[in-house]
């Protein structure tokens, strides 16, 4: 998470996990959504709030 300290390394972070999420949604749906949730929730609680799916 220490690419979240800084807005230029979050938004790197929240780039590299949209095309994570785009490439394996149609094979692995649950998996996704689970990743998500709980990244979401991990960016969250370190304040680093904004949605993933967003980028």
């Amino acid at each position: 998470m220490t690419a979240c300290r800084n807005w230029a390394g979050f938004s790197k972070v929240r780039r590299d996990l949209a095309q994570w999420l785009a490439k394996w949604e149609t094979r692995c749906p649950k998996l996704c959504q689970w990743v998500e949730d709980n990244i979401e929730e991990t960016l969250t609680s370190t304040g680093c709030h904004a949605s993933i799916t967003s980028a």
